[in-house]
């Protein structure tokens, strides 16, 4: 599992630790953690490896878009986009609200366990 650093904020207090694996062939996970660089504090993370942060924006020095997706992908929508303010200590999921951050993961969770996909029926009519 190779571990790198990426993503910081504009005026580099803030960052990704990001642990990358291979889920199958050529089917790469990023796991995430933000951080706050100078004491290595964390501020948000996942934690099932399976939730790979695909980008993170940063909309001002505390603010941050990020686009995350959770493998296996068999779910809709695919991937969602969570805004963390690192200062004011919020979340919003999709523009939904969430009381902590701490609930991103299990409201993320059941979201996917809503759009799995159903499987086919090869049965007539």
């Amino acid at each position: 599992m190779a571990l790198d650093f990426r993503y910081p904020s504009p005026d580099g207090r803030y960052g990704f630790r990001i642990s990358s694996w291979e889920a199958r062939m050529s089917h790469w996970i990023e796991s995430a953690e933000l951080i706050e660089v100078s004491t290595e504090e964390p501020i948000f993370g996942f934690a099932d490896t399976n939730w790979s942060l695909d980008n993170a924006i940063w909309d001002s020095p505390s603010v941050v878009r990020l686009t995350v997706r959770k493998y296996p992908g068999n779910h809709t929508p695919p991937d969602f986009t969570v805004v963390l303010d690192c200062e004011a200590k919020t979340v919003t999921v999709d523009g939904v609200a969430i009381a902590k951050p701490h609930l991103v993961e299990s409201y993320l969770n059941e979201r996917v366990r809503q759009g799995r996909q159903k499987p086919k029926s090869h049965l007539p009519g």
